[in-house]
């Protein structure tokens, strides 16, 4: 409902709203039709610019259901993320002290510079580190020792998968969002491009159509309030 509001008082919406309006008002007035077929807009130019209304509002709800998607696949994301970081923190700090006079595994398993900021980049990190101290039997085996089974060790490369998967699913449905909103927006443009250029036509005939045209929006606007 809050959605369905902030959408109706928003700039595109309410010239939306107007541009229906005034189409339909001259649609099915006879007089106001004839004037504007004098002024070089049919019928069914002025049907095809109520589809594009139409549309309008079809790629609107589109794009809402695709950030919906991308939203919740951030979530997922996000809590996939913090699950992986929990896990991959107690085997990394206790691999720090474990190995802390051991430079060369310690780089073998990434464990010995700063995390790095971008996901792809830790996600990279934290793989080396599983994959290694789980191909190499003595590393393995002081994990195990200190109380890290290689189960332990295997969740941490399946935390890391499913990390790498909602990552791309988020990247895609982002990516849909985006393409979602330039496609409402280039059909918003276009009827507003043909929108103006109608009004400004239609003006141009003379006042007394510029006062009924405008006359008749108002009256229709004021039976849909």
């Amino acid at each position: 409902m809050e959605k369905s509001t902030r959408k109706k008082t928003s700039s595109w919406y309410r010239q939306l709203s107007t541009w229906k309006i005034a189409i339909s008002a001259t649609l099915n007035d006879p007089k106001l039709l004839k004037k504007a077929i004098s002024c070089g807009y049919s019928k069914k130019d002025l049907e095809s610019a109520l589809t594009w209304h139409k549309e309008i509002l079809e790629l609107d709800e589109i794009k809402e259901v695709a950030y919906g998607r991308k939203y919740a696949a951030t979530d997922n994301c996000i809590q996939a993320k913090n699950n992986l970081h929990k896990v991959y923190m107690r085997h990394l700090s206790l691999a720090r002290v474990v190995f802390k006079k051991d430079r060369g595994t310690l780089e073998k398993l990434s464990a010995n510079g700063k995390r790095k900021s971008a996901l792809v980049d830790w996600l990279s990190d934290v793989r080396k580190f599983y994959n290694i101290a789980l191909s190499e039997t003595e590393i393995k085996n002081i994990f195990k020792n200190k109380g890290i089974a290689p189960e332990e060790l295997e969740k941490g490369i399946e935390l890391t998968n499913e990390v790498e998967l909602l990552s791309q699913t988020q990247k895609q449905l982002t990516d849909e969002a985006v393409i979602a909103t330039y496609n409402r927006d280039e059909k918003i443009s276009i009827l507003r491009n043909w929108y103006t250029e109608f009004n400004a036509t239609t003006k141009i005939v003379g006042k007394e159509f510029a006062f009924d045209f405008n006359s008749e929006s108002k009256k229709k606007n004021a039976i849909q309030d």
